[in-house]
């Protein structure tokens, strides 16, 4: 932790013994930097057990760019230990839908990740979650017909998993999208995912017209070109593929 000291405002929340649970910092008095748990000097996702305090502190420091991305990320990763209880024991009518659609969407275990070695703790563990949430949802078909309401669209409409066509006769993707070309017909609104087109020369379907919120690899595109969800501007997402290898 002594390299975090040395830099902008660095904050610290011990428990009732003294320990540091929860370190952070913010550069420049405007961006909320950093912000993880912590275990012996390594980083980790924060503990279930002070997830109120953290989020206390971020309702009281929205206004710091970052701030609700952060908020976002930890909170998502406590949903998804809940959403692989609730895929084990099939209990889906507990299972908000409509956020869990978002949360797939979302990858952000690479959130603001450095490349430093404590981080790669957290990376470990969170491919305890992720991948198999995923991996449970793709298979799952009961929840379509619910995903499908709340997208407001038939199920013929919708795609769950790795989608490698052209999108000729889907509105919604839930997952990745890996094509080779998109019909000029193709219908496709929002990728709730990764998005990776290998060959783009705009003569099918204008890609800025999709709305994406994970990363994506498209000839001639930048991440700009896209729409971007607002809480995910700042987030640097690292592919799927790299989670579920």
């Amino acid at each position: 932790m002594v390299e975090y000291l040395s830099q902008d405002p660095f904050f610290v929340f011990v428990d009732n013994y003294g320990q540091p649970q929860i370190v952070g910092n913010t550069c420049m008095g405007m961006y909320l930097d950093y912000f993880r748990g912590t275990v012996d000097g390594y980083e980790q996702n924060i503990s279930s057990d002070f997830i109120e305090v953290a989020n206390e502190f971020l309702n009281k420091n929205s206004g710091l760019i970052n701030a609700e991305c952060w908020k976002y990320h930890i909170n998502w990763i406590e949903r998804l230990r809940h959403y692989k209880c609730y895929f084990q024991n099939k209990k889906y009518s507990q299972i908000d839908v409509g956020q869990l659609v978002d949360d797939i969407g979302y990858n952000g275990f690479s959130l603001h990740r450095k490349g430093q070695a404590d981080n790669a703790d957290v990376f470990e563990k969170g491919k305890r979650y992720y991948p198999k949430v995923k991996k449970a949802l793709f298979s799952e078909s009961a929840l379509r017909p619910m995903i499908a309401k709340f997208l407001n669209c038939h199920t013929c409409d919708l795609y769950v998993g790795k989608y490698y066509g052209n999108g000729k006769n889907i509105k919604y993707i839930v997952g990745d999208m890996h094509s080779s070309f998109l019909h000029r017909d193709c219908k496709i609104k929002k990728v709730y995912g990764n998005i990776q087109i290998k060959n783009y020369s705009g003569e099918y379907k204008d890609v800025t017209d999709i709305e994406a919120t994970g990363n994506f690899e498209i000839l001639g595109f930048r991440k700009a070109d896209l729409n971007m969800p607002k809480c995910f501007e700042n987030a640097e997402l690292m592919s799927c593929d790299e989670l579920t290898k």
